[in-house]
């Protein structure tokens, strides 16, 4: 599934109208999904999953069965946001991590702000409910690899490795009481990129297909998403100055897009982006399935 920072983007951007909704209830319908059900004049519910094959965030209407017992991590955030308010929902670039902040009362009536944290990262995805200060007060899946590190022979060659995801995992840990810290992507930062610069980059470097280089050299963006790209924009897959100049121009088209009823979902088998269209109806919303 092709759930990346582009992706999550449009939903962040339409999930703009819960900001001051406050949380009804809080369920985990399986070991990797939580839906959180929110009012602020309209009912509204956020399903966020983590299994590694379907991670994404998104607003539903589906309604799910609960297991009678509820699992350790929902208790935990039915504690910590119990008639929270939603402060913001915001992203940083295009890294494909969702940060949803609550404002709410601690035990002794003061007003205390609380970040769910949710990383979506293939097999990596995770929540992670920290305080006001990053500090970790729960995870949904909670891993200490800081031991397995500092006494690794093989570190030299372990930052070596072309797996991302595997690095990330290997030089953090998420556990209670520890500071949150962002996982670390070597990628480039498109929002950050000029036009000369995108197309120098990828000129430069070793691939020879868009749908190879762009993915592989800029964080948040998938292999489908540039096929898409290609095909909407009938180019070729060979990179050239003039398709470069014509992709960096759509993306930020997509990315600059407040407005969701100038988005579509694009849809190949199991997998979906984003793409740029009159939404004719409200089916065709990024965060609703």
């Amino acid at each position: 599934m092709a759930f990346e920072g582009i992706t999550l983007n449009a939903v962040v951007n339409e999930l703009q109208i819960l900001k001051g909704a406050k949380v009804n209830s809080i369920n985990q319908p399986d070991k990797n999904s939580i839906v959180i059900s929110v009012y602020n004049g309209n009912n509204f519910a956020i399903n966020i999953d983590t299994s590694a094959n379907n991670y994404r965030i998104h607003l539903t209407t589906h309604s799910r069965k609960n297991p009678l017992n509820a699992l350790n991590f929902c208790m935990c955030l039915r504690k910590q946001l119990n008639r929270a308010k939603i402060d913001s929902i915001y992203m940083k670039d295009l890294e494909r991590i969702c940060y949803i902040k609550f404002s709410t009362y601690n035990e002794m009536n003061d007003l205390v702000n609380k970040t769910l944290i949710i990383e979506l990262m293939g097999k990596y995805s995770n929540m992670i409910l920290v305080n006001e200060n990053f500090k970790i007060i729960d995870a949904l899946k909670k891993f200490d690899n800081f031991d397995v590190l500092n006494h690794s022979e093989n570190f030299d060659s372990l930052k070596k490795e072309k797996s991302n995801d595997r690095l990330i995992e290997k030089s953090r840990g998420i556990m209670p009481g520890r500071e949150y810290i962002e996982p670390v992507d070597e990628k480039y930062n498109f929002k950050k990129t000029s036009e000369n610069e995108f197309i120098e980059i990828i000129e430069k470097s070793s691939y020879k297909t868009l749908e190879s280089a762009i993915p592989n050299l800029f964080t948040g963006i998938s292999k489908l998403f540039v096929q898409n790209i290609i095909n909407t924009l009938e180019l070729t897959n060979t990179i050239s100055r003039k398709s470069l100049k014509n992709i960096y121009e759509y993306i930020n088209e997509i990315i600059d897009c407040s407005n969701s009823s100038n988005l579509k979902l694009i849809i190949n088998k199991n997998n979906y982006s984003v793409g740029i269209e009159e939404r004719k109806n409200d089916k065709d919303s990024a965060t609703e399935f």
